[in-house]
């Protein structure tokens, strides 16, 4: 009984809107929402790790390539050099040789060395790509006044084969091997970065320690094309204060 008496308690309180449909009116039924499905890897998850010397083959070789830092803020182009006539110069092409070291001892795997060279050069910026898009004219107008009221369309920057890579600088040299905070596929793409960020109190008597930590990203499309993305990250304060 009591449960019947619940019933009609519920009933009474639903009201009911009757109304009449006319022929012309529509029904709209909305599509489905879409979601998106992100799947993180744990440290408990198995992954399938292929062999060193797949990977070190598949990553190893002189790779062609262009270069340039971006605000973490704006997103924009930051400059990296600067040049002859005192300007700012904001992308770079590097030439990289990446080979397989064989290992020191007996039982351990190989080393790949890495060795970048580059060449600056762009004082443009972005300006280029103002061509293109749907940029308004005034925006135009604002970005020629910054570059001196040169055209983008007289832009012209020199070729690839134009610089001489044996005396170049080096950008960068390092080494890297199967150490933990490494994850690899065969195909050459990898995540690299440390595993632990020693964070902890501010010690005021280490005020000029400052920990950079480095954590790089390459991924493979097709056969011969590279993106490699680095995010450099600087704590300070016991971790209170973090700068990308």
């Amino acid at each position: 009984m009591a449960e019947k008496e619940r019933v009609a308690r519920r009933r009474k309180r639903g009201r009911r809107v009757r109304g009449k449909r006319s022929k012309g009116d529509k029904v709209i039924v909305s599509g489905a929402m879409l979601m998106e499905v992100e799947t993180v890897l744990q440290t408990q998850e198995p992954v399938i790790r292929p062999a060193w010397n797949t990977f070190a083959s598949s990553v190893s070789g002189i790779w062609k390539g262009v270069g340039a830092v971006f605000s973490p803020i704006t997103a924009e182009m930051e400059p990296i050099d600067v040049g002859n006539k005192n300007e700012n110069l904001y992308d770079c092409y590097t030439l990289s040789h990446v080979e397989a070291v064989p290992p020191s001892s007996v039982g351990k795997t190989s080393q790949i060395r890495r060795l970048i060279k580059w060449a600056t050069l762009n004082p443009y910026g972005e300006v280029q790509m103002l061509n293109g898009g749907g940029n308004s004219s005034k925006e135009k107008s604002l970005a020629l006044k910054e570059t001196d009221h040169r055209s983008p369309n007289k832009h012209v920057l020199p070729k690839f084969e134009s610089f001489d890579f044996g005396t170049s600088d080096v950008m960068e040299e390092d080494f890297m091997s199967a150490d933990p905070g490494l994850v690899f596929f065969e195909d050459g793409s990898y995540s690299r970065g440390p595993v632990d960020i020693p964070v902890g109190e501010a010690d005021k008597s280490k005020y000029y320690l400052s920990p950079t930590f480095k954590f790089e990203q390459c991924l493979v499309k097709g056969c011969h094309i590279r993106l490699r993305i680095v995010h450099s990250i600087e704590f300070s304060n016991g971790g209170s204060d973090i700068q990308i």
